[in-house]
């Protein structure tokens, strides 16, 4: 995440702030909704962010949700599958 907003500030200034502030408002609705996207794999839900071509991986977890990777859409699919 960090190393994303670096880049995007890098390429125009504000960029990465927006970045920044897209995946803020995702995570709130996933920790308001987390059972309301879409299921993947057994436990491991989606969320995609508007703006930019990321989308959130996350887990139901008995202590609340749990993000397990933020995923850019030009990468190899299930290219985090080893952060499980």
């Amino acid at each position: 995440l960090i190393n994303e907003i670096g880049y995007l500030e890098l390429q125009a200034p504000g960029l990465g702030r927006r970045f920044f502030a897209e995946v803020a408002r995702v995570e709130a609705l996933i920790v308001e909704f987390p059972a309301a996207a879409t299921e993947i794999r057994p436990n491991i839900r989606r969320r995609m962010l508007r703006k930019f071509r990321f989308t959130l991986l996350y887990s139901i977890e008995k202590q609340g949700v749990l993000i397990l990777a933020l995923a850019h859409h030009s990468r190899r699919p299930g290219y985090w599958g080893g952060r499980l």
